[in-house]
């Protein structure tokens, strides 16, 4: 049932109730089912509404009109704050090593440069690299044929074991990714900052400092890989000094981070270390996801997969010289239907008010309150039965 809640004009509230110990169900079924709930909600208002879902002690308002999204995109960090959200969502001071955003880097300056030029200017060099990585893990991961000649394993077992060791190789440089110890405490990290930042949402306030602290130290994960990189870092920082290294010839994350950082506080061991910690965490889920759905849409459309091998293909024949990238459309639009029919998040553009504010159209937020786009509901708006896909 939806229910018109006065303090947040225009807005129509789903859930189970606004009362405290509904906003505590309706939180908890979020966690189990939130892409459902909102597709829901979306679906039943013809996604002609604004709506909210209570949480506890807050509501995620979420708003789908395209004047809307443009206007949300466009919001100032001062008022509606991308930062602030992502602290209340991720709480980096527990799941990221102690990282915060403040004035050592206010404009994402480093990480943008990271990952939207230097990794970028790198990709023909660093994808050289990945080609025998790749083979050799997915022939680790279909071993043991059966009697007609089959390998049997589970797609998205199979490709997050790919993918996280194709993000340490690129991330973090192939010392680290080649030390299994390493890629163990990484998935096993990933895994206790997803289960501490979803656990600490339904905690007591009170009680987050204690028990988000204890439950990153309880494998030890997150404290070897900081150790781990650490001493890397400080191993290149001594090379760096000395120039015994062609800092040149490494192409991984770690060595684009200290190249982008140009201020005293961005370059010591300590920041760096925490930069990293944010960009594996970013980069860890959504590529293995993207990958199954794809490896999976295309066994639903075999009648594609002719076409896509002849185009990548003559983009393989052409000269080193060229950007193979540009050069495949047929799998650009590929990847992005898939993409768009199995959207990786349900939520986008999630911002914090910061103070209270009210949209064009007259949807009202409160300081204190979520604001976002419910991406999937708005890309997917039909059940995926009732689509013609592709």
């Amino acid at each position: 049932m939806l229910i018109l809640n006065p303090e947040q004009r225009n807005v129509y509230i789903g859930g189970t109730s606004i009362l405290l110990f509904g906003q505590w169900l309706t939180s908890l079924e979020f966690v189990i089912d939130g892409a459902g709930m909102i597709s829901g909600i979306y679906r039943r208002l013809r996604g002609d509404k604004s709506f909210a879902i209570p949480a506890l002690g807050k509501y995620q308002v979420l708003v789908s009109s395209e004047k809307q999204i443009r206007e949300l995109g466009q919001s100032s960090e001062e008022v509606r704050s991308f930062h602030a959200a992502m602290e209340q969502r991720i709480k980096h001071k527990y799941t990221l090593s102690g990282f915060e955003h403040n004035d050592v880097d206010p404009n994402n300056d480093v990480p943008r440069r990271v990952l939207k030029v230097l990794l970028r200017m790198n990709l023909p060099t660093v994808q050289r690299g990945l080609e025998p990585l790749i083979r050799d893990s997915l022939a680790q991961g279909l071993t043991g044929k059966d009697a007609d000649g089959w390998s049997r394993t589970s797609g998205f077992t199979l490709y997050k074991h790919l993918i996280a060791r194709i993000n340490n190789h690129v991330l973090l440089g192939s010392e680290l990714a080649s030390n299994p110890r390493f890629e163990d405490a990484v998935n096993r990290y990933l895994q206790d900052a997803v289960v501490t930042m979803e656990l600490y949402h339904h905690l007591p306030s009170i009680l987050v400092p204690l028990v988000a602290p204890a439950m990153m130290r309880w494998s030890g994960a997150m404290h070897f890989i900081a150790d781990s990189l650490s001493a890397e870092i400080e191993k290149r920082v001594i090379e760096n000094q000395k120039a015994s290294h062609n800092a040149s010839s490494r192409y991984d994350c770690i060595q684009w981070v200290m190249e982008a950082s140009k201020t005293p506080a961005q370059r010591t061991v300590l920041r760096t270390t925490q930069r990293m910690f944010g960009i594996l965490f970013a980069s860890a889920h959504q590529m293995s996801m993207a990958r199954v759905y794809a490896m999976f849409d295309l066994c639903l459309h075999l009648e594609y997969i002719e076409h896509l091998r002849k185009e990548i293909e003559q983009a393989r024949s052409l000269s080193d010289t060229e950007d193979h990238f540009n050069n495949l459309p047929l799998l650009d639009s590929f990847l992005r239907e898939s993409a768009r029919i199995n959207a990786l998040d349900a939520l986008t553009i999630q911002r914090l008010a910061l103070s209270p504010y009210t949209f064009a159209d007259g949807t009202h937020v409160p300081a204190g309150n979520l604001v976002a786009v419910p991406q999937a509901a708005v890309l997917n708006p039909a059940p995926r039965s009732a689509q013609r896909i592709f």
